[in-house]
């Protein structure tokens, strides 16, 4: 980025003009005001990954007008870095066996930069390619034993087919669905997993600040903890003697793992309605160009499985903002401001 300040000004100047960028820096600064109103000069946190997001984003659409092929090194790179992440991790946590699901620390970040990498695959159009990326991303997440990570990918996939306007074959993949996970299989899911009980109790807190939340650094009192405790049950009781408080702290923070609701608590409403925009933006945007160019429905069944795993993690974490961010610059999702010719004219090919 510093090359492009000193080198490119002007291209960084288009960058920001263009309308999605200026939507980015004018949520950053929403949810900056929105964190000073509620702890005084403190970083936001989502205003910085937006800003992560538009640093990347940048770069990405820089070097895809030098005509570089991304694939030849992205897709190594990532790879590489996955592996190198596993064994480093087994190597700091030896009491997780890797061959076994629910093993790894970390195991939503590895399996959400494994199904990027197996999405990403299929830019290469090779079968060769493809075949092994899909499969070791489906043996990796399985590894890792992210459910949340299977739904991402079945998401994509119907994703898809909605690009494609395949809509029968989505009505008939629906009734499948339907049959084959009745009310009574989605309810005892339900009532075993403590997310929900976590998410619900989080949605009752957003309630009494519902407009512009009660900031990062909100604080429980009694009563808010002894919300939870009424409304908990099952593996949520767990979850609240093992990890919760007994009595309201000054450094506890609440995680609901879920990017949807935390931001919900943090920002209020308005901050989640502009996260969900930044969101929808490329997703309808490709789709409305009817775009058949692989990259771009690659990177929206990316960013599609990305917005499902906010549904069950606090996923928009760094290294997210800086993956996505490089993708849409490098697919180019939006292909009718003709950005990435910007320097195609002046820059050498490589």
């Amino acid at each position: 980025m510093l090359y492009l300040l000193v080198r490119h000004r002007d291209f960084i100047r288009k960058q920001i003009r263009l309308p999605y960028m200026q939507y980015i820096l004018a949520s950053s600064l929403l949810f900056q005001f929105i964190e000073l109103i509620h702890d005084g000069f403190i970083i936001s946190k989502a205003g910085k990954l937006l800003l992560i997001f538009a640093l990347a984003l940048i770069a990405g659409r820089f070097i895809k007008s030098l005509r570089v092929p991304y694939f030849t090194y992205l897709f190594p790179s990532m790879v590489i870095g996955l592996i190198t992440g596993t064994l480093v991790n087994q190597y700091l946590n030896p009491n997780y066996p890797l061959w076994a699901t629910y093993s790894m620390t970390y195991a939503n970040q590895a399996a959400g930069l494994a199904i990027t990498i197996g999405l990403l695959g299929l830019t290469s159009k090779k079968w060769w390619v493809i075949v092994p990326s899909l499969t070791a991303m489906l043996l990796y997440t399985y590894m890792a034993g992210e459910r949340a990570t299977i739904l991402a990918l079945s998401g994509a996939l119907l994703m898809l087919l909605v690009m494609l306007r395949k809509y029968n074959i989505l009505v008939a993949l629906t009734v499948i669905t339907l049959t084959l996970f009745p009310s009574s299989t989605i309810q005892q899911h339900y009532e075993r997993n403590v997310r929900f009980d976590i998410w619900q109790h989080g949605i009752l807190i957003a309630q009494q600040d519902f407009f512009l939340g009660r900031g990062e650094k909100h604080q429980f009192n009694q009563a808010e903890l002894d919300l939870y405790k009424s409304y908990a049950k099952g593996a949520g009781l767990n979850y609240l003697q093992s990890v919760m408080p007994k009595e309201p702290t000054g450094q506890y923070n609440m995680l609901y793992h879920n990017q949807y609701v935390q931001y919900l608590v943090e920002y209020g409403i308005l901050g989640l309605a502009a996260f969900l925009v930044f969101l929808l933006i490329p997703v309808i945007t490709v789709w409305l160009q009817r775009s058949t160019e692989f990259s771009s429905i690659t990177f929206t069944m990316i960013w599609v499985a990305f917005a499902i795993h906010c549904a069950f993690e606090t996923a928009f974490d760094n290294h997210s903002a800086i993956i996505l961010g490089l993708l849409a610059g490098l697919m180019n999702p939006f292909s009718h401001d003709n950005c990435s010719k910007d320097l195609s004219s002046k820059s050498p090919k490589i």
